[in-house]
């Protein structure tokens, strides 16, 4: 069983990894900070919420960095977002994505409780 504690503070890690590989522009680095400061002082149901935020801001700044043909700072990218969509699915504070198999149930685990 994880503690909060470890939720928290594995959050915290991968939000300051994702801050590493942020593009060079104040709007990514501001929106990565204050999910940090959210995973750091908000209640730990919280942390669902930050990585639900994190991963696709992450994806998002992936793209931007394959359309500018840099793809050392791609795969870089794409280590952080995966490391933080993985994280979060093992710890269950993320839902998968899609479905397990063709013709399944959407509904996921999630939470420790089915939705």
């Amino acid at each position: 069983m994880m503690t909060t504690e470890y939720l928290r503070g594995e959050v915290l890690l991968l939000l300051e990894w994702a801050q590493r590989v942020a593009p060079c522009c104040r709007g990514a680095e501001n929106a990565v900070t204050a999910l940090s400061r959210e995973a750091q002082s908000g209640p730990v149901d919280d942390l669902s919420w930050v990585l639900e935020r994190a991963v696709p801001i992450v994806e998002a700044w992936c793209w931007d960095s394959l359309a500018a043909g840099d793809a050392a700072v791609f795969r870089r990218r794409c280590q952080v977002a995966a490391a933080l969509y993985d994280f979060g699915i093992c710890s269950n504070l993320l839902a998968r994505r899609g479905a397990e198999s063709p013709g399944a149930s959407s509904t996921i685990w999630r939470n420790g409780a089915w939705p």
